[in-house]
């Protein structure tokens, strides 16, 4: 998914915006609350391809 931050004009209140679904994926809310959001979005991300790389093995020695 391709993400913006966007900005309130004249406010601190920030949204995440989909690219690929052309709308607001949060509310305007504070900074730190998308920071916490994306973040957590990037941990289950990151998590997910871990457990696809360990379920990969490259070889079996002896």
């Amino acid at each position: 998914m391709a993400r913006e931050l966007h900005k309130k004009k004249g406010k601190e209140l920030y949204a995440i915006y989909s690219t690929v679904v052309e709308d607001y994926i949060t509310d305007f809310i504070p900074l730190e609350d998308i920071r916490k959001i994306w973040l957590e979005d990037l941990v289950e991300d990151a998590k997910r391809k871990l457990d696809v790389w360990l379920n990969n093995i490259d070889k079996e020695v002896e």
